[in-house]
């Protein structure tokens, strides 16, 4: 989060708080406290690509924050949790390509 003018081209306007790059985290924050619903943000900001290895790792981050599933094994080098990727990501990247084209 930062603070920055909430009219940046007038420097003596309020601060806000601001996410960037959050999207609108910061709304469905600022909705979530407004109804006093208890919540946290959790972030990480990546670079475009392949982002199934920051997903992984958000989410490894969180359940030793939380502990949601306990561990299988007292390695806590290696993942031994059971994760599922959703069936939405099997086609990140489009489909194969087919193989007459070759």
């Amino acid at each position: 989060m930062e603070k920055s003018p909430c009219i940046p081209e007038i420097s003596d306007s309020e601060y806000c708080i601001r996410i960037p790059g959050g999207g609108i985290t910061k709304t469905l924050y600022d909705e979530g406290c407004s109804k006093e619903i208890p919540m946290a943000v959790l972030l990480k900001f990546v670079s475009e690509g392949d982002n199934i290895p920051d997903a992984l790792g958000l989410v490894e981050y969180l359940n030793e924050w939380l502990q949601i599933i306990k561990p299988h094994s007292d390695d806590a080098t290696a993942s031994t949790l059971p994760w599922k990727m959703p069936s939405s990501w099997r086609l990140l990247f489009g489909s194969g390509l087919p193989p007459a084209l070759f």
